[in-house]
């Protein structure tokens, strides 16, 4: 029998602020309503970044992958996530 956490996608998302020069790497469902929610302010460590752009996403099979991946971008330098945004597996496009 399948759960939810099997047939749901999983993301890590990275966004960027232009006017500050910051990233933020997260996890989300649902990438495009995360997005908006940091664009709000709801989200206390980058609502003084905002506008926030939705620069990097990345679909994982379940949420436990996506946190182990989140937990490894968190420590990319900004030259490894400028190397990671051209790569293939960025499937941003799908949220614009």
């Amino acid at each position: 029998m399948e759960t939810a956490d099997m047939t749901e996608s999983h993301y890590v998302y990275i966004i960027y602020s232009e006017q500050h020069d910051k990233y933020y790497r997260g996890y989300s469902m649902n990438p495009s309503q995360r997005l908006i929610q940091h664009n709000k302010g709801k989200s206390p460590y980058t609502s003084n970044y905002c506008p926030w752009n939705l620069i990097y996403v990345e679909e994982l099979n379940d949420k436990s992958s996506a946190l182990k991946r989140e937990k490894v971008l968190k420590k990319y330098s900004k030259m490894q996530i400028k190397d990671l945004i051209n790569l293939p597996k960025n499937c941003v496009l799908k949220f614009h």
